[in-house]
């Protein structure tokens, strides 16, 4: 069989998760052809989605050696390393890539949420804005422009772009949970309370820790901590539905 079919076959085992079975193939093609970019890559979708992110920067690192015009293989390392919060080095990736590929919009976003995390929000915002010139409709680069906002204390323009967002996904919880904070900040209690409500009631076990932050913050009583991270509060939010992302949240 051709190697593009096996890999092919390998791709659809791995979006499957059956990962074993796609690790054989790649390391098989890998044997037969080293310089293969499609298995490191696969290899290195596999080992990020198992929670390996040193390993999955080895094998883009590799795929984009393997092949050098390849902006994409940067791109991605770039994510990886801003989610090991590697900034430095994720911006130097993305100007790598953006040197190959001037209207890569992956790395535009990605070198906006290096230049977020570095606390450099007014470059943040201009790279998220000629990723959102290239692809507007990226809710992704849209919400993660809110935090960027945010952070500069702009709260009503950053609930601009959280209820764009949202507009697409009414259930996406980071971003309810960031509209909350930006309501909270502008002393619209309430709001922000009945917010916080909705994303408990659709992310409980993964936002807890986060909201009681917030209502810590905020300066919630007992009996009213226990209605909202029950979700009692707002507890409707939109039809569930898969998520399709171009980048990455902020």
């Amino acid at each position: 069989r051709s190697e593009e079919k096996r890999l092919g076959r390998a791709e659809k085992l791995a979006k499957s998760g059956r990962h074993d079975e796609a690790e054989r193939i790649c390391d098989g093609v890998l044997e037969e052809n080293p310089g293969s970019a499609w298995a490191m890559e696969l290899k290195a979708v596999m080992a990020l989605e198992s929670g390996d992110l040193k390993k999955a920067v080895r094998w883009y690192d590799k795929a984009s050696r393997a092949e050098p015009g390849h902006s994409g293989y940067l791109a991605s390392k770039a994510a990886v390393l801003n989610m090991l919060h590697k900034t430095r080095a994720a911006s130097k990736c993305c100007d790598e890539a953006l040197r190959l590929d001037p209207d890569n919009e992956y790395a535009m976003s990605e070198k906006g949420l290096a230049l977020k995390n570095s606390g450099r929000y007014d470059e943040a915002l201009q790279w998220y804005d000629r990723a959102l010139a290239s692809s507007p409709d990226n809710m992704v680069v849209v919400a993660n422009k809110g935090v960027a906002l945010m952070m500069k204390g702009l709260y009503e323009e950053a609930i601009v772009c959280y209820d764009k967002a949202l507009s697409a996904d009414p259930r996406d919880a980071a971003v309810i949970f960031n509209k909350s904070v930006a309501l909270a900040n502008l002393g619209r209690r309430e709001e922000s309370l009945r917010h916080i409500g909705r994303v408990m009631a659709i992310d409980p076990a993964g936002m807890e820790a986060t909201v009681d932050k917030v209502l810590d913050h905020i300066g919630v009583s007992k009996e009213e901590r226990a209605r909202v991270m029950s979700g009692e509060r707002g507890a409707g939010g939109g039809s569930r539905g898969v998520r399709k992302r171009r980048g990455r949240r902020a």
